[in-house]
């Protein structure tokens, strides 16, 4: 007979020997592993199987049951002689239990999860998997009930083999009170096994069968397949949670079914980071009011991307396509900390941030900034929301921080008030915006480069010089627009002189001869160039011509494509201008009539044509409801006319 001796026990009293005169075939009949069962159950249902508890089987093995938890080496491989394992059953019962891999971290299935993943208080299980068995086993249910490794993992909820849900089956804070699993089973085993804790089925999710066979195989077909399995399914869940979460309900408030969640989630990020990053951009425009920001559109998954996995570098991804889409949307500051990141420089400004930076008032800068192209008119977002490149902008900025009133601007030239309302009203000062209601809209350095190109320009005249004038009077005396005597100086045909006690604009004059020459020879030229101009009139002039004081009906008229001219460029105003040849004029007289021109050709009194065309419903010419004022067919008019007044059409 063979005889099998333990290591000693340890008790608190004394050390004692346990003898066991059996047969090692009886001691441990041939219970084999489960797929996937984990060290804990092994040890449970073999201490059943002989009808002691599993602590006191572990002493009686020279372990304790706790160094049998954390896989204590010696406890291992005593257990491995004892219950007869190979080296690849105990290797799956290691992998599938999980091992101490760090502070806190377990090495699970060959990854690294975070503990808290795989070690809860509520241990959950399939009751159909315990209940099935128990029915294969003819002896003592808790030697046949066992416990698989993957209901371990918080992410898993669902048993594909029954399509059942994982229930909870006990609760305990206690880790080696909760892994001696003999002793919890046995206080819920009549509930197993008279199916008590059955649930409703469960359709799978493509989530939980990607789930399942990477855990199995290590293999995974996806663009996940990059990402540790404890990054990849934390992600799921919290990206998920945020697709499904309603918008107008806050992320602390927001219930989501936890497999919805985690299919949703696994349904956009299996396609890898482009889908992603979409994904977070259509969350992102969603999140238009005035007053959310990135933590509350993103919600638990930027909060735990920000702290809870601050530390761990495989979500390193994930927060680094969050942080983009963050970036391309909302103003974020640069020194600002933007998911464990630093920032290093400013991507977008928006109207409330580029106002708080600049002290230029929003309704003011909104404004600049549409006139510059960062808006379009009429968007109506919110300040807070509508955003533009800050470095595109940035000058710009810088400079609208700089505007002053045009007092400012005079003061800063040393010109008076009216002199530099005379420089604006001829364009050779020009405001940053054509708002009337913002008075900051001025730039000193405009101003302060006139005065050094005048001054470049000029000569040295005493105080009082005779014949000599300010070029405000010159302006007022010539009747020409200051900006003309400012582009006669630059261009060599007025000399300017300063007086050199005078600083500043209101120091510059031109001599009075001079610009009495210079008046009379633009005068004449602009006289010939008008005479040079193609055409016969212009449209202004064939307007009156044919009664019409309103120029604009036949220009209306003629961009309809009803009349002809052609179009020039004045040489005095430096305006287009429309002008009609000769042809033209005869194009226009063949088709239409006003009654001015049927008062001439007929002798007829206005209001007797007027009564005429009444009684014969003539009406004016107005095709498409378009208003071209009095004109008239000639075709619909003229017989109606010559037949009243006598005459035949010849």
């Amino acid at each position: 007979m063979k005889f099998l001796w333990t290591t000693p026990a340890y008790s608190k009293k004394n050390f004692h020997l346990l003898c066991i005169a059996e047969p090692v075939s009886k001691l441990f009949p041939r219970l084999r592993p489960v797929d996937r069962e984990t060290l804990p159950s092994l040890l449970s249902r073999l201490a059943a199987s002989k009808g002691v508890k599993a602590p006191d089987l572990a002493l009686d093995m020279g372990f304790s049951f706790k160094r049998l938890l954390t896989q204590d080496d010696e406890a291992l491989e005593r257990l491995q002689g004892w219950g007869k394992l190979s080296d690849d059953e105990l290797a799956q019962l290691r992998s599938w239990t999980g091992a101490h891999a760090g502070k806190v971290t377990t090495l699970f299935r060959g990854e690294v999860f975070g503990s808290r993943a795989l070690c809860s208080p509520v241990v959950r299980g399939c009751p159909i998997c315990l209940q099935e068995d128990s029915a294969a086993h003819p002896g003592d249910p808790l030697a046949a009930m066992a416990m698989r490794g993957h209901w371990q993992l918080r992410e898993v909820t669902i048993c594909l083999r029954h399509l059942h849900p994982l229930v909870a089956l006990w609760e305990e804070d206690d880790p080696v009170k909760r892994l001696d699993i003999q002793s919890q089973l046995g206080r819920i085993a009549d509930y197993i096994l008279d199916g008590s804790l059955r649930q409703s089925q469960l359709i799978p999710s493509t989530y939980d069968v990607w789930l399942d066979h990477r855990l199995e195989t290590g293999e995974d077909p996806t663009r996940l397949a990059r990402h540790t399995l404890y990054a990849a399914t934390v992600f799921c869940r919290l990206f998920g949670g945020e697709l499904l979460r309603p918008r107008d309900i806050g992320y602390r408030q927001a219930e989501v079914d936890l497999r919805a969640a985690q299919a949703a989630g696994f349904e956009q990020a299996r396609q890898g980071e482009a889908a992603i990053r979409q994904a977070l951009e259509e969350l992102a425009v969603t999140a238009s009011r005035a007053l959310v920001e990135a933590p509350t559109a993103f919600g638990w998954l930027f909060v735990k991307l920000s702290h809870d996995y601050r530390d761990l570098r495989e979500f390193d991804i994930f927060r680094d396509i969050l942080r983009e889409v963050i970036l391309s949307v909302w103003p974020v500051a640069a020194g600002e900390f933007l998911l464990c990141r630093e920032v290093s420089e400013r991507r977008l400004h928006s109207v409330r941030t580029a106002s708080l930076e600049t002290g230029v008032g929003e309704v003011a800068l909104e404004q600049f900034l549409t006139e510059a192209g960062a808006f379009t008119p009429g968007d109506d977002r919110p300040r807070s929301r509508r955003t533009f490149p800050a470095n595109i902008y940035a000058p710009l900025l810088a400079e609208v921080a700089s505007l002053v009133t045009a007092i400012s601007l005079a003061q800063a030239m040393g010109a008076s008030k009216g002199e530099v309302e005379a420089l604006i009203r001829g364009g050779v000062l020009t405001p940053r915006t054509q708002n009337a209601s913002i008075k900051l809209k001025w730039r000193i350095q405009d101003g302060l480069a006139l005065n050094a190109e005048l001054q470049a320009l000029a000569v040295p005249i005493p105080s009082g010089g005779q014949g000599w004038e300010r070029l405000q009077a010159a302006s007022a005396r010539a009747h020409m627009p200051v900006g003309d005597i400012i582009s006669a100086i630059r261009a060599g045909e007025l000399q300017v002189g300063r007086v050199a006690a005078d600083e500043g604009y209101h120091g510059f004059s031109v001599l009075k001869s001079s610009v009495d020459r210079w008046r009379k020879a633009r005068a004449d030229h602009a006289m010939r160039a008008v005479d040079a101009l193609p055409g016969v009139m212009s449209a202004a002039e064939f307007a009156r011509s044919i009664g019409f004081r309103d120029k604009g009906r036949i220009e209306a008229l003629i961009e309809a494509g009803h009349a002809e001219a052609l179009e020039t460029l004045h040489p005095v105003t430096r305006r287009t201008q429309l002008r009609m040849t000769e042809a033209h004029i005869a194009s226009f007289h063949e088709k239409f009539l006003t009654l001015t021109t049927m008062q001439t050709e007929t002798g007829l009194h206005r209001n007797s044509i007027l009564s005429l065309l009444r009684t014969a419903s003539v009406g004016v010419f107005a095709p498409e409801g378009l208003d071209f004022g009095p004109i008239y067919l000639r075709q619909e008019a003229m017989p109606v006319l010559l037949t009243a007044s006598g005459r035949e059409k010849r």
